[in-house]
């Protein structure tokens, strides 16, 4: 009973700790949505730029920040191209993975108390090269006007998949170490060796078909230490890094924020750069997404709702959890 008291606490205290930050994050995603009313472009701007005027005269420049939503089509004159899936794109992200299986021993003892190491296996995942970018800046057109975005820090929603592939053969996409998908070039020698890739480079370059001269220069005995060097090391990264000699799988996923949907930028326009240009605001960074301003107020309160029952069911847990364990540490004692 102690142990099951113990147990149920800490749960609870992690469930209601979880609970709480998804709580917090989500009602600051309502009250950002909720205080950045919908706006038309060809509606604001006018006003905003009144406002400017007026108080230029009394010398306060720079001093316009309304928080608003706006919906419209992106525009961008020098947009990024994604790595793997080359398409043109306000902002990416991709991740490449290796799945591989890894041979390890475990120690394990018998009924009669003999220890013994047995080998095991197990699937690793490891992760190759990953990484996002954004442009510097874009437009938006809601078709009464347009209104420049900086998405600086900006949190990116609504990501659509570009890229998502699974595959054993990307061998043929390899040259030597390196393997190449889209843009990048990604090593591998830090992941995995390749006994096989070794001996074929090595019967390539000592090849009877060579002539002699070539065999001679290319094959000397430094150059063969070297070589018998290099495939000792490949061959220890392989029994390191548990390559089992079948094929690994890699798996590439890239999402992007294109330039062929309508998007919802939330933030605070602002006119210090001499322009109005939608921007971050003091206390949230600004939200660029592919879903609307509804969708994502709808999400968010839902998120809430749930946090608030994990706190909730966290609490109980944690109650009683420490009333089994006060019972069974009594029980103990006695």
């Amino acid at each position: 009973m102690l142990i099951i008291g113990i147990l149920a606490l800490v749960i609870g205290i992690i469930v209601t700790i979880v609970g709480a930050v998804n709580k917090s994050s989500a009602q600051t995603r309502i009250d950002q949505l909720s205080g950045a009313g919908k706006q038309k472009i060809g509606e604001l701007l006018p006003i905003l730029q009144e406002t400017k005027a007026s108080l230029s005269e009394i010398g306060d420049d720079g001093a316009i920040k309304e928080n608003a939503t706006v919906m419209g089509k992106p525009i961008c004159d020098n947009p990024l191209t994604s790595p793997i899936g080359n398409v043109p794109c306000l902002y990416y992200s991709y991740r490449v993975t290796l799945k591989r299986t890894e041979h390890y021993m475990e120690e394990q003892t018998d009924a009669n108390g003999n220890k013994r190491q047995v080998p095991k296996t197990r699937q690793v995942e490891d992760t190759l090269d990953s990484g996002s970018s954004c442009v510097q800046s874009f437009q938006i057109d809601d078709g009464t006007g347009k209104i420049t975005v900086e998405p600086q820090d900006g949190v990116f929603e609504g990501l659509l998949k570009s890229v998502d592939k699974s595959e054993t053969n990307f061998r043929n996409n390899m040259n030597g170490v390196n393997l190449s998908l889209g843009r990048l070039n990604i090593n591998l020698g830090n992941f995995f060796g390749d006994s096989n890739m070794s001996s074929n480079m090595s019967s390539n370059m000592c090849s009877s078909n060579m002539s002699s001269n070539m065999s001679s220069n290319m094959c000397s005995s430094n150059m063969s230490s070297n070589m018998s060097s290099n495939m000792s090391s490949m061959s220890n990264m392989s029994r390191m890094t548990g390559n089992s000699g079948t094929p690994e799988t890699i798996k590439y996923v890239e999402e992007i924020i294109g330039l062929d949907r309508n998007l919802t930028v939330v933030g605070s326009v602002c006119d210090n750069m001499g322009e109005f240009r939608l921007r971050k605001s003091n206390k949230h960074n600004v939200l660029i997404s592919t879903k609307s301003a509804d969708e994502m107020l709808s999400e968010s309160k839902a998120s809430l709702a749930t946090a608030g029952k994990m706190i909730i069911g966290g609490a109980i847990a944690s109650g009683a959890g420490l009333i089994l364990t006060i019972i069974g540490a009594l029980l103990s004692g006695d």
